[in-house]
Parts: C-alpha cells; sequence; structure tokens
C-alpha cells in the first residue's frame, strides 16, 4: 500500500503547487514506492483518492490518472474533503496493490 500527497518533502511543494503537478507527484510517488516492494503499477487492486476541490480539478486529475493506470482499472473511489494535512495540498493518493511472486 501507498500513501501520497503533493509534498516533496516537509512543508515544500516546488513547483508543484497547482493540481497537475501534485497529482503527478503523487503517482510518481506511488509507482516508486510500489517498485521498491517488487509491485508495479499494474497491481493496484483499489484506488483511494482525496480532492479539496472535485468539482474545480477532478477531470484534471482524472487524465492524470489515466497516464498511469491502464485497463482493467481498479476499484476508485473519490472523496472530496474541506482540507488536508497541510492547506497548500490539493490530493492525496492511497493505493492498496499486490506484490509480484
Amino acid at each position: 500500500m501507498g500513501v501520497r500527497s503533493g509534498r516533496d518533502r516537509p512543508g515544500h511543494l516546488g513547483a508543484r503547487r497547482r493540481h497537475r503537478g501534485q497529482a503527478r507527484f503523487a503517482f510518481d510517488g506511488v509507482k516508486q514506492a510500489l517498485e521498491a516492494a517488487g509491485s508495479s503499477m499494474d497491481n493496484i487492486l483499489e484506488l483511494l483518492t482525496y480532492h479539496t476541490d472535485m468539482a474545480r480539478d477532478g477531470e484534471i486529475f482524472g487524465r492524470v490518472k489515466d497516464e498511469y493506470i491502464k485497463e482493467p482499472y481498479p476499484c476508485w473511489t473519490g472523496i472530496g474533503v474541506t482540507h488536508l494535512a497541510r492547506p497548500e495540498l490539493l490530493c492525496e493518493v492511497r493505493v492498496v496493490a499486490y506484490a509480484n511472486d
């Protein structure tokens, strides 16, 4: 399982202040964590995402998600929240995946 937000280190967003950048950064982190555990993005069983403004950012996030996750798609639940751990965060990604044998 991996959980990622748009921060690259505590208190720092760098160039990822926009939603597209934060989403890409989060998915890159999930990909790295899965690969380090002997898994891959193809092994994701469940995707849970949190968004501070789904109406504004949902379409953008969906396009970024599709760059990383291909068919057959895992179960995906997107949840709108009032805020995340830090006010500058716009999205968070959580996955459940299996490891390769």
